[in-house]
């Protein structure tokens, strides 16, 4: 007997195959936290490959990470850069808010840093720079970024070169 994934013992989230909200069909699961999961999915019209980031409801979370989710959701979508990921919607699925977002290909700089070690200051220095005026756009825009560390800084890559875009 194999033993069921993860995700089959959260009734909450979806799973893959899974239409959420008659318009994105779940792919897989590509992280889950305290407080949510993000899965990769295709608009079933457009083809638009996305992520969804779930917000749980396990009752564990209350009204107020409803709103921290929403709030989220506005603060980035009033950023338009380059280094910062595009929020395209909020949506409702069975009683749970999720966002749908840019979909991006690559790794955290958490990730990194675990693979290679501590990265030479002139590499850091081309990571962090880009990142920084991400959150100098944000400032911009009066959002403060509350949680900036490795492993909410992703390093995509950009539409298929091999540079690395930090976001």
């Amino acid at each position: 007997m194999t033993s069921a994934p993860q995700q089959s013992i959260d009734p909450w989230l979806p799973h893959p195959g899974d239409v959420v909200a008659d318009k994105y069909r779940i792919e897989h699961l590509i992280a889950r936290g305290g407080m949510g999961a993000v899965f990769a999915a295709t608009h079933r019209v457009t083809g638009r490959r996305v992520a969804l980031k779930w917000l749980l409801q396990d009752g564990r979370h209350d009204a107020e990470a409803t709103r921290r989710l929403i709030r989220e959701a506005q603060a980035a979508a009033r950023i338009q850069h380059v280094n910062v990921v595009d929020v395209y919607d909020v949506g409702e699925h069975d009683g749970s808010l999720f966002l749908v977002m840019e979909l991006l290909e690559g790794q955290t700089l958490a990730a990194l840093e675990k693979e290679r070690g501590a990265l030479p200051a002139l590499e850091a220095l081309r990571i962090m720079l880009p990142a920084l005026r991400g959150v100098q756009a944000a400032h911009r825009k009066q959002v403060v970024h509350r949680d900036l560390k490795p492993s909410n800084i992703f390093l995509s890559h950009a539409d298929g070169a091999g540079e690395l875009i930090p976001r």
